[in-house]
């Protein structure tokens, strides 16, 4: 069993729902923070500027930004579950310094990390309301808009869904019945439903757009630009059998800068300072690749700015229920990650828990982790991960993975 320490509970005003009553009692200094397609389409983007102000195709991330980025020691600091009766999830977080604040629907935590490796804990809102939306990944998209950009699928046939996502000046995917059945890219011809599920705005300028298939014959395996160029992917971790997530960086100008594919449902993204992109969701990575020794359920990965390379990766689940991530967010100057998402099932097990007993059906699910060490000592009784051989530069492809 992991160690555990000692924890301050305080309810406040149990008839005040939402992240930002908890913040107003117990936490004035951490903001609000929108679950990750509402945050990112309310922030500004390059994408919506003028051509001759578009980043570099490789992303402006500046110069040494990998050889400044402090090297990964993750320690899982909290893993809670929080709820009541019926159906909660957590679908907002924040962390800011030493404190941590995340929301369902109807009510919100926010965790203060002391220096006395104590943590403070302030609920509000009513844990024992149902949330009737407490899904695993993104459902099938029509049509969005993240500012200038839309995206979603287009029902090209009865039996077939096509991506698309559209800028200022170009279009990618966006693929007829036709062009699909005479494709000569490997895979093809693409038969498997696809569509673009999520678009967020990248701290670079560029744009972040995930595509999701329930199948290995999809066009996303291809360039958006053209259904006969195949693609690369540095990191493979699905696109096999079952339901995968492919991940795309796009500038404002619609040119494909990286990609990678993931296992299961890529529900939300961050990024730190230096470019380290953290992608969250269920499934995610393969099973065995758990560096922190959990069922597998949500998933976590940490991937260099490039999309090159795994720098960590973990699940964190019961053993008798599902679970997934639906917002995470990094704190590049104390170098904690929050992770919120929901956890179903008896058998899981936690670390700082907020409560002991499972409310019943999904509970929401709160995780802290230190990605890096900060100037002051790490928190008496974290966890460390397990040690474990590094992961490859490249990953091999993952034909047959299946989906979360």
């Amino acid at each position: 069993m992991r160690p555990c320490v000692a924890i301050v509970v305080v309810l406040v005003s149990a008839g005040a729902a939402g992240l930002a009553a908890a913040q107003a009692a117990d936490s004035p200094a951490v903001t609000r923070r929108a679950s990750p397609a509402a945050n990112f389409a309310a922030a500004p983007t390059k994408a919506a500027g003028a051509p001759a102000a578009a980043p570099a195709a490789t992303g402006a991330w500046g110069p040494q930004r990998d050889a400044l980025a402090p090297p990964l020691k993750p320690e899982l600091l909290v893993c809670a579950r929080v709820g009541g009766a019926d159906d909660q999830g957590l679908t907002e977080v924040e962390v800011r310094g030493n404190r941590v604040a995340a929301a369902g629907r109807n009510f919100a935590v926010v965790l203060t990390l002391q220096d006395d490796g104590t943590i403070r804990t302030a609920a509000s809102g009513n844990m024992a309301a149902r949330q009737t939306d407490v899904r695993h990944g993104y459902p099938s998209i029509l049509s969005a808009r993240l500012g200038p950009i839309t995206y979603g699928y287009k029902q090209v046939d009865p039996i077939l869904k096509q991506p698309y996502l559209h800028g200022p000046g170009w279009r990618l995917w966006d693929w007829t019945m036709a062009q699909c059945q005479a494709a000569t890219a490997p895979a093809a011809p693409f038969m498997a439903d696809s569509e673009i599920v999520f678009a967020a705005a990248v701290p670079n300028g560029n744009l972040y757009a995930v595509g999701k298939c329930d199948g290995g014959n999809t066009c996303l395996r291809v360039h958006p630009k053209d259904i006969n160029l195949p693609l690369e992917f540095p990191i493979s971790h699905g696109g096999g059998k079952g339901t995968s997530s492919f991940a795309f960086e796009i500038t404002p100008r619609g040119e494909l800068v990286r990609q990678m594919v993931l296992r299961g449902f890529a529900n939300a993204v961050a990024w730190d300072a230096w470019g380290r992109i953290l992608v969250v969701g269920a499934g995610v990575v393969p099973k065995a690749q758990n560096d922190l020794g959990y069922p597998d359920g949500a998933g976590v990965l940490l991937a260099d700015r490039e999309w090159t390379r795994t720098l960590f990766s973990t699940h964190i689940g019961s053993h008798d229920g599902k679970a997934s991530f639906w917002a995470c967010a990094i704190d590049s100057a104390s170098g904690l990650a929050a992770l919120a998402g929901y956890v179903e099932g008896s058998d899981f097990e936690q670390v700082r828990p907020i409560q002991t007993a499972p409310g019943g059906g999904k509970d929401g699910l709160l995780v802290v982790l230190r990605l890096w060490e900060k100037a002051a000592p790490a928190m008496p009784g974290a966890a460390p991960a397990k040690p474990g051989p590094a992961p490859p530069a490249a990953d091999g492809p993952a034909a047959g993975q299946p989906g979360a």
